[in-house]
């Protein structure tokens, strides 16, 4: 503000006289504005030379892998067979197991249904490493994928405001049920009861949802296969 001196009246700073009497306005005297310096401080960084424990794991999970790999292969003429495949597998399951399913904030039954598949290809792999007797396609994978229906139908009941995620991995569950059906047509599993077994505790879980919970399972149903 500017004060003019005939009127004693105060005038804007973006005016160069008085709108009262038109007397040109003293020049005013501007501030020197001091540049304020602040402290640099050394925050710390997140460069590739931090150490963390998930960096460590993840180096001692890749040394495994290649240890075992090489010692595999030093030794297969010895006794010809096929481990590393297992190592592999059972520490990619782990990592899955850890960042995806305990220390993931993503739904629980999209936990359920990861680690149904992540479980069966570890038991394929074992399975195949160690001569293929067919023991994970006959039962090991439908009864794992029971387990997981179940543990999905145990959440929709336990807790009802997880009904609408359940129903749909429910039916993702139906579908992958099915999977152990598609290998004994094609002969590599030789075991029927135990994928039809499968394949009916799902038809027997989404019929079970359409009983108990007509409007809700209808409703849900519709608006996801109508988006």
């Amino acid at each position: 503000m500017t004060r003019c001196k005939k009127c004693n009246v105060e005038v804007e700073c973006q005016h160069t006289h008085c709108p009262l009497c038109g007397r040109p306005l003293p020049e005013r005297k501007e501030a020197k504005l001091s540049m304020t310096s602040y402290p640099v401080y050394a925050g710390k960084r997140r460069g590739a030379d931090g150490f963390t424990v998930k960096r460590a794991l993840l180096f001692l999970s890749i040394s495994a892998v290649i240890l075992s790999v090489m010692v595999n292969w030093f030794t297969y003429p010895i006794k010809p067979v096929l481990w590393s495949p297992i190592v592999t597998t059972a520490i990619l399951f782990a990592w899955g197991l850890i960042g995806h399913t305990w220390l993931s904030d993503a739904n629980l039954g999209q936990k359920i249904l990861i680690l149904d598949l992540n479980l069966c290809l570890l038991v394929l792999m074992i399975d195949w490493c160690t001569g293929f007797s067919r023991w994970s396609v006959n039962y090991a994978v439908p009864f794992i994928g029971i387990g997981a229906t179940f543990f999905l139908t145990a959440i929709a009941v336990w807790k009802r405001t997880l009904w609408k995620d359940a129903i749909g991995y429910v039916f993702a569950m139906l579908l992958i049920n099915l999977i152990p059906m598609a290998l004994f047509t094609s002969r590599l599993a030789t075991v029927l009861w135990t994928g039809t077994g499968a394949i009916a505790y799902s038809l027997i879980t989404v019929i079970g949802m359409i009983i108990f919970a007509k409007k809700t399972f209808r409703r849900e149903v519709i608006r996801r296969f109508h988006r």
